[in-house]
């Protein structure tokens, strides 16, 4: 069958995929940066994957992103 295709589904709220491009020594500091960056907790960080038309790598991250001091969480009443 073709033609129609369901969307994938998100990462839902509060959830960010990314994805980190460069010289694998600069994409790493930087996945270290945000892991120790306050307000976000890394979910996933993939291994390095070898660019495929440029030169370095990439990797792949899921980052949640904390809710602002004083604002409802999924779990919390307004």
């Amino acid at each position: 069958m073709t033609g129609h295709r369901r969307p994938a589904a998100g990462p839902g709220p509060g959830v960010v995929k990314g994805r980190l491009s460069g010289a694998v020594p600069d994409i790493d500091a930087m996945a270290s940066l945000l892991a120790a960056a306050g307000g976000l907790g890394l979910i996933d960080v993939s291994q390095p994957y070898p660019n495929r038309r440029e030169a370095g790598a990439r990797l792949y991250l899921t980052i949640c992103l904390a809710p602002a001091a004083g604002q409802p969480t999924d779990r919390e009443e307004p």
